[in-house]
């Protein structure tokens, strides 16, 4: 492990034994906890009650404040508990206990495997429906989406960066993510940059992410061909396909591991 900071921090060996595995679906489960702090901010209010059947996809509770989230249903059944329960750091946070029943989803979810590349949003909408989503950053802070899309008025965003630089030890999630499903990846930013009023995107991962570039440039050939083509089918190449709104999303491989400085800093001067 190398030591190259003046001031403390570590470049760690990547040790990224789950490069390799594919995402899985997880079994169901008999109970579910879902707190109502998956957020930076206040914790949401609970809208539910005990006795409430609820499909997945429901609100169940909605924002306390500016910087607070909508908290959804991931699964089916009956609400047994409204109360406070420990989180993972041990501090006492609403719970809403919901016992699983069958695997019911709210009317409107589409839930097939159809890729919608049209965006017929405006700015203002695509930004309340990430609001209503509950959408919120997993970098650590959690913070909720629709504020970082919403920047304040005498301030423009030049450049939209979707970072999958993952610079802790073991973590996969981002690289995996990439490879399997990158027109996603790509429709979703697009989506943001409409949002952001940009023209520019731009990707960054880690060095050790060998087949993450392919992936993305897959998925760059496959909206413009029309076919769903899957990050996991790449291999190396050099056929680079432009893609619109406006130009190819410039892409960049990352810096080796440094902990616990984040890469974003430096990518962010660097663009």
């Amino acid at each position: 492990m190398k030591k190259t900071f003046r001031i403390g921090g570590v470049h760690p060996h990547d040790n990224k034994i789950s490069a390799e595995a594919a995402i899985e679906v997880f079994p169901a489960i008999e109970t579910a906890y879902v707190s109502m702090a998956q957020h930076l901010g206040a914790p949401a209010t609970p809208v539910v009650a005990v006795g409430d059947k609820v499909k997945v996809g429901q609100v169940i509770a909605e924002p306390a404040g500016f910087i607070s989230g909508f908290v959804h249903s991931p699964v089916s059944g009956t609400v047994k508990s409204v109360a406070p329960r420990a989180d993972i750091a041990g501090n006492l946070v609403p719970h809403v206990e919901i016992t699983v029943e069958g695997d019911e989803w709210m009317e409107g979810i589409d839930l097939s495997d159809t890729l919608v590349k049209e965006i017929p949003y405006t700015p203002e909408e695509i930004i309340e429906k990430v609001k209503k989503a509950g959408v919120v950053g997993l970098g650590g802070a959690s913070f909720p989406t629709h504020v970082k899309l919403a920047p304040p008025t005498d301030k423009k965003a030049e450049c939209l960066i979707l970072n999958g630089t993952e610079c802790e030890p073991y973590l996969t999630s981002d690289d995996r993510i990439m490879r399997e499903r990158p027109q996603e990846i790509l429709i979703g930013g697009a989506i943001m940059m409409k949002a952001l009023g940009v023209d520019s995107l731009s990707f960054r991962w880690m060095f050790a992410a060998r087949y993450t570039a392919f992936a993305i440039i897959g998925g760059i050939i496959g909206i413009a061909a029309g076919i769903p083509l899957s990050g996991t089918h790449m291999r190396p190449g050099r056929t680079v396909c432009p893609w619109r709104p406006e130009r190819p999303p410039r892409q960049e491989s990352g810096p080796p591991g440094a902990f616990p400085a984040s890469p974003s800093f430096p990518w962010a001067h660097r663009i």
